[in-house]
């Protein structure tokens, strides 16, 4: 079993795999590029803004989560470190205005700081954009 989960014979390099896993990666490449472009015109508006954020919630078991700010946007994200969103989850409850400090984008992958009490902060990874509830 390879590194993506399918089954192939031992010793066995067929030129067909290769092609296709260069063309899924390009098409990805693609795609991560182009969500990009849709989403940081919103990030750069929560984050010029100085948006407050206003809930965390729990994705999937993978550990994503959605941002929900008081804009009403919402974003998915997968928190960057040891102890994750869980830092900046505790300074919101005890009524701290957690921002959206720092927006980074490299080629298709975008990062986003938020900042607490002007020394903390905790960075996640952007994964896409959600519908507020």
């Amino acid at each position: 079993m390879d590194d993506t989960g399918v089954m192939r014979a031992k010793g066995r390099n067929d030129p067909f795999d290769d092609m296709f896993r260069e063309s899924l990666e390009a098409t990805a490449a693609e795609f991560r590029a182009a969500m990009a472009q849709r989403l940081i015109p919103a990030l750069t508006r929560v984050r010029d803004r100085g948006t407050p954020l206003r809930g965390v919630e729990r994705y999937n078991s993978d550990g994503a989560a959605r941002l929900r700010f008081a804009d009403g946007s919402a974003f998915l994200v997968r928190p960057e470190g040891k102890a994750g969103l869980l830092p900046a989850v505790i300074a919101m409850h005890r009524g701290a205005a957690v921002l959206m400090t720092e927006l980074l984008v490299e080629g298709g992958a975008m990062h986003a700081v938020l900042t607490w009490g002007g020394q903390h902060c905790v960075g996640c990874e952007i994964l896409g954009g959600d519908q507020a509830d």
